[in-house]
């Protein structure tokens, strides 16, 4: 028997509040390998916060939320208590044997779920495992993105108000896909699925690379341009 592939937990929160303390009220996930072969999928909407009516109508996304409620109607999402939700990722950490958890936005994800549990189990923890972390957008812009990466973002119009070329999953996965037209869904399990597919592009690049949390990661892409 060949040796097991290591498997890797990719999640995606959407979230309301202020960007310095988002609170989540979904995540969905999906455990993959190094290639972008996908072995599970979830996609739970956090039963507490889900239902603070209030606070959804402040969500960046908020007016997806008629299809948020779509899905729960067709069972495509599961609407969990958040309690419930840490204890099965705890299962599903344990079941692939993860060693690594990433994000596209790693930190802002990181944050959103610890404030959540601030908020609902009145505690900072949501995981209580060792794991790496491993931020897919600093990885990306540390090897995916390169001069042909900034070329046709620029020709394409990948760019923000001020200019500067996107670092966004949307671009990413337009760029590695070859679908410029691309748009992204902004829910947590469609967004994993991309995520986990830049991902694969990261470690086919065949280079070492950084993919630890850092401040601002796109300024190595528009550093990289000027060159």
């Amino acid at each position: 028997m060949g040796r097991e592939k290591t498997k890797y937990l990719v999640i995606d929160t959407e979230t309301y509040g202020d960007i310095k303390y988002p609170i989540a009220y979904e995540v969905g996930g999906v455990v993959c390998d190094r290639n972008g072969n996908i072995y599970y999928k979830f996609h739970y909407a956090i039963k507490e916060t889900f239902a603070d009516l209030r606070r959804m109508c402040t969500a960046y996304y908020s007016w997806k939320f008629p299809g948020y409620v779509d899905r729960l109607y067709e069972r495509e999402m599961e609407p969990v208590p958040f309690a419930e939700i840490c204890a099965r990722l705890d299962a599903i950490i344990e079941h692939y044997n993860i060693k690594t958890l990433a994000a596209y936005n790693l930190a802002f994800d990181l944050r959103a779920m610890r404030n959540t549990a601030r908020e609902v189990l009145n505690t900072d923890v949501w995981c209580d495992r060792e794991l790496e972390n491993l931020c897919i957008m600093c990885a990306a812009c540390d090897i995916l993105y390169g001069a042909k990466y900034c070329k046709i973002a620029r020709e394409n119009g990948w760019v923000t108000e001020k200019g500067n070329i996107r670092t966004s999953a949307e671009s990413g996965y337009r760029y590695i896909s070859g679908n410029y037209s691309f748009e992204e869904e902004h829910r947590g399990l469609d967004d994993c699925i991309i995520e986990a597919q830049i991902l694969a592009a990261v470690f086919r690049k065949h280079k070492k690379f950084d993919g630890s949390i850092i401040g601002f990661p796109m300024r190595k892409v528009w550093n990289r341009e000027k060159k």
